[in-house]
């Protein structure tokens, strides 16, 4: 069965047609040594249409498809229209706003870190989501920012963005900063320096352990 499929074509081939008794004929001659060929035929070939020629191609068919394919990058914004469009800005800074939000990371949290392994706790942690964590930063490099304390509504590369329980936008930098929060009424605290990585690449680095960290 393998071998005559790899057999070259017989010579009483013709150019293709559209009738069934050609191609009947096509799978007998391929399948000259198979007594089911015609049940092959039945099954892959009498309801299917087969093409032993190449297709022929309209240039103005080609040519529409590249325009098209053009406009729909068009479509596509860059990193910079986005951010000129107002789409990462956040626009509601009630606090109870994002209640909900909160109670939905204290679930999320408990289950992705495991308090009883100090370990593999500090490697979760910095693999973690924070957007719904309500932290607080209690140590700092710059006065200005000790005591500031909201939940988180955005996670980028350098800076969370909380909203404080006074309905304000706070940008903080990760750097030089201890943000400081509860788990299962355990308090947490990490280095901000640590979490200087984008969510979305956070989740898979792999961090190496550090005994000192510079504030």
């Amino acid at each position: 069965m393998k071998d005559s499929w790899h057999k070259p074509l017989p010579a009483t081939i013709v150019p293709h047609t559209e009738t069934p008794q050609y191609d009947r004929k096509l799978v007998q001659d391929i399948l000259q040594d198979n007594p089911k060929s015609n049940r092959i035929f039945e099954e892959k070939v009498n309801t299917k249409t087969v093409q032993t020629d190449n297709p022929v191609t309209n240039p103005s068919i080609r040519l529409e498809k590249k325009q098209l394919k053009k406009q729909r990058r068009k479509k596509l914004w860059n990193r910079k229209e986005r951010k000129q469009s107002g789409l990462y800005e956040i626009k509601e800074t009630q606090y109870d706003f994002y209640l909900p939000l909160h109670e939905m990371w204290k679930q999320y949290i408990e289950k992705a870190v495991d308090l009883t392994n100090h370990e593999a706790m500090a490697n979760q942690l910095l693999k973690a989501d924070f957007h719904g964590c309500l932290m607080t930063i209690v140590q700092s490099k710059s006065p200005f920012y000790v005591g500031i304390s909201g939940i988180c509504v955005r996670d980028t590369e350098n800076t969370f963005q909380l909203v404080t329980p006074t309905n304000e936008l706070k940008i903080v930098p990760k750097q030089n900063n201890i943000f400081q929060f509860e788990i299962k009424n355990k308090i947490i605290k990490l280095f901000g320096s640590h979490l200087r990585t984008r969510p979305q690449d956070r989740a898979n680095k792999k961090f190496k352990p550090k005994t000192t960290v510079e504030m």
